[in-house]
């Protein structure tokens, strides 16, 4: 469902799609090193440690940019409210 208005649910929707988004990155980038250090080294380094690590990615890059989404949103809408009032 498509939130129509700028309040908690589009800032719990963004705070979500922005941290997965950011974790699948984070595991895919380390996937790609991983891949590449076995060809060149063959070790591989792929672990719990990589995931915890690209989950702390999500959290510190998601949570800013889906606030900061969340805030110019709603600073828009004010605005905007703001000019057809008067």
């Amino acid at each position: 469902m498509k939130p129509k208005s700028v309040g908690v649910y589009l800032l719990v929707v963004l705070l979500v799609y922005f941290v997965v988004a950011f974790f699948v990155l984070g595991l895919i980038g380390n996937l790609i090193v991983s891949i590449i250090g076995f060809f060149k080294f063959e070790v591989w380094r792929f672990d719990g440690a990589n995931i915890k690590g690209a989950l702390w990615v999500g959290l510190t890059y998601g949570v800013p940019v889906g606030v900061g989404i969340w805030v110019l949103s709603k600073i828009k809408e004010v605005k905007s409210r703001k000019h057809k009032g008067g």
